[in-house]
């Protein structure tokens, strides 16, 4: 999206434009939409919008994904309100990080997914790639000894 600000007389004005591949595609010129809101200069501003096309398939279960991870964290948020202890509002957010992590995952998969249907394998092997590191994250590297810093008492 693009937005421009115009400055007339002293009036802010906001004029936001979309284009649309599927208004392009369809080579026909759909109205757009004007809708009065507030500046920041709490000026009455018009934000024009062209209709939007349609999500993909890819993009409604990535929505999909998100909107499972959402209820599934506001579900542990809401426990987390409750928690006895410190030990218990831990393991709870740690939770809501296995959830995050899973979600990653799922929308990285789904990714992988559109990419080997619409071709792109090279594209698909980095994100199954990226979904491996997640998954198994490298080990982390050794501590080297280094002398201490000057002027250090240890």
């Amino acid at each position: 999206m693009r937005t421009f600000f115009l400055t007339v007389a002293g009036t802010s004005l906001l004029v936001a434009l979309l284009a649309t591949t599927a208004r392009a595609e369809a080579g026909r010129s759909a109205p757009a939409t004007a809708t009065p809101a507030a500046g920041p200069d709490s000026a009455p501003v018009a934000v024009v919008r062209a209709p939007a096309r349609p999500p993909s398939p890819m993009m409604l279960e990535i929505r999909a994904a998100l909107d499972r991870e959402r209820e599934q964290i506001d579900g542990l948020r809401l426990r987390l309100r409750g928690a006895s202890d410190a030990r218990e509002a831990l393991a709870l957010e740690r939770q809501v990080e296995r959830v995050k992590l899973d979600t990653e995952i799922a929308i990285l998969r789904i990714q992988a997914d559109a990419a080997r249907r619409a071709g792109r394998t090279a594209l698909a092997a980095r994100i199954d790639a990226a979904i491996g590191g997640l998954l198994a994250p490298p080990a982390p590297a050794t501590p080297v000894a280094r002398p201490a810093p000057h002027g250090s008492s240890r």
